[in-house]
């Protein structure tokens, strides 16, 4: 394992479309772990990147890592991480799920509790905040 890396995590922006559907295109290009095969239309993945329910790893102000949550039609999520290759071993994974542990649960009317950790940097009652709930 290599050293840890400083990181930054915080809530995806408009911006960090394109590096996020890179990422997912390069991940997918190892054919191991993503439901996803290649070729990814990156463009086409940035442009439909859902950002609420997503958390971003910076290093050194580049998109390393990603957590985030795709509802499902049984009403839970389920949860998606990716570190970029040659960032992995580095705590990068361990710095998004601990950050992704602090957000929980569905509204009330699924799941009948709600809560959010403010250090997360997520709102109240964000898609985010009620899908994220292991």
């Amino acid at each position: 394992m290599g050293a840890a890396e400083a990181v930054e995590i915080r809530r995806a922006k408009d911006a960090d479309r394109h590096p996020l559907a890179l990422l997912f295109a390069e991940v997918a290009e190892e054919r191991d772990g993503i439901a996803a095969e290649p070729p990814i239309d990156v463009e086409k993945r940035a442009a439909s990147w859902d950002l609420v329910p997503t958390l971003v790893a910076l290093a050194a102000g580049d998109v390393v890592g990603v957590i985030f949550v795709v509802e499902s039609a049984f009403g839970f999520g389920e949860i998606g991480m990716m570190v970029a290759a040659g960032r992995r071993g580095r705590g990068i994974g361990t710095a998004l799920g601990r950050r992704r542990r602090r957000c929980s649960s569905p509204p009330r009317r699924k799941l009948g509790r709600r809560s959010v950790d403010r250090d997360a940097g997520l709102d109240r009652g964000s898609r985010c905040c009620r899908q994220l709930l292991l």
